[in-house]
């Protein structure tokens, strides 16, 4: 169809039918290039779907972990059985030392847990951060200042505590990571708080918006972030009054302030999430494949088949029909005559008693003859069909004129 804009047009073809033809071609060129268009911007902004796939797991890595607050303080940290409380494991060299910070009027003092080793298994374990307030001018009876902490995937931590930030330019996913579990934890007068702190892990995969992704062979950003939930629990101070308990022993020079327990969710399954391209350039040609086809269908139904068949539905239909005949008239009556003229020729005994420069002149004749009538093909292919009504309708279009 596009290249019917370019190719010669039959002599005999009306004015009308191809002013029609290339509206018709200009108009579903028009048409496919303004559906490209919409669909490559609807590609190109496109939100990906997700799809989403669970893995059970016997271990899971332990959250980095950020603490903040007005005054200074100290962290313990123990693995314990969850049956029994009995402590097996120490984990103290995993948490930095606290640090002041003089820029920070409301969170003066921070200190991390960053773990990037260990993994704490999902079967009777626990994870147990003891906090402590160092400062000697703090007094628990009179203070309304809460700790922050704000906790993260080792394997996706990019928060600077210094700055509280998560550094360059974050994307709205990033930078929903820095409340997703943040919390605020207090004190109270006389009782002990202990946080039951549950987590589950979710490894998410960002497409990367590269131009392999549109041609769908996508690469991805691995992403993995926890969500959490915390319980709050009342102890009496009575029921920590331990002598020989480590515990004890770091509360003498210091004011306890809570307990952080981490313990896995029941059944531990890690969630595995994908983004996935459902529009691509490879479907867009599909679509446009299609509707081109849809197309070219239609306007073999009103032209035909080019030069094998010629004659669609336009060439058909009146008026287009009757303007045809009279165009074909002239040219096919030349061809009749000549054709006639020959015969005769041919069928005298003079044309066999003719000189040799005789015969010659009149096989050139000949050869004119059908190079004039293949030209004719060639410009007016038309089918028998046509032909056929040309001898019955030919008189009556002649006295028209």
């Amino acid at each position: 169809m596009f290249i019917d804009l370019f190719r010669k047009t039959h002599i005999t073809e009306p004015k009308s039918v191809k002013i029609f033809r290339f509206s018709v071609i200009s108009i579903s060129i028009g048409l496919i290039i303004a559906i490209f268009i919409i669909l490559f911007i609807e590609m190109y902004n496109e939100q990906p779907s997700i799809r989403t796939t669970y893995i059970a797991t016997d271990n899971l890595p332990l959250p980095n972990i950020y603490f903040r607050h007005y005054y200074n303080f100290a962290i313990n940290c123990s693995l314990s059985k969850h049956s029994t409380g009995d402590v097996y494991d120490g984990c103290n060299k995993y948490i930095t030392a606290t640090k002041y910070n003089s820029g920070d009027n409301l969170y003066t003092y921070s200190a991390a847990f960053r773990d990037y080793n260990v993994t704490l298994p999902t079967n009777d374990v626990d994870f147990n951060l003891d906090i402590y307030i160092t400062d000697p001018l703090y007094n628990s009876s009179n203070q309304i200042d809460s700790m922050d902490i704000v906790a993260f995937d080792k394997e996706f931590d990019n928060y600077n505590m210094d700055t509280q930030d998560l550094g360059g330019t974050p994307t709205p996913f990033e930078r929903s990571l820095l409340y997703r579990n943040e919390y605020f934890l207090s004190q109270p007068k006389d009782d002990r708080l202990i946080y039951y702190w549950k987590f589950t892990r979710t490894i998410k995969y960002s497409l990367v918006k590269d131009l392999l992704s549109y041609f769908g062979k996508p690469t991805y950003i691995k992403q993995p972030y926890i969500d959490t939930n915390i319980q709050i629990v009342p102890y009496t101070a009575t029921s920590f009054n331990t002598s020989d308990d480590p515990i004890e022993i770091i509360n003498r020079n210091g004011t306890y302030y809570a307990t952080l327990q981490f313990t896995p969710s029941s059944s531990p399954i890690v969630k595995i999430e994908t983004e996935q391209r459902n529009k691509t350039i490879l479907s867009l040609l599909g679509i446009l494949g299609g509707i081109w086809s849809a197309l070219a269908a239609f306007y073999v139904f009103l032209f035909g088949l080019g030069l094998i068949s010629p004659w669609g539905f336009v060439h058909k239909s009146r008026p287009f029909k009757d303007q045809y005949k009279k165009n074909l008239l002239m040219t096919t009556m030349d061809l009749q005559f000549d054709k006639l003229d020959e015969i005769e020729k041919f069928s005298t005994e003079k044309y066999e008693n003719s000189s040799s420069q005789k015969r010659l002149d009149d096989l050139e004749k000949q050869v004119e003859r059908l190079k004039k009538l293949n030209q004719f093909y060639i410009e007016c292919i038309i089918d028998t069909s046509f032909l056929n009504s040309l001898k019955t309708d030919s008189l009556p279009l002649l006295d028209t004129e």
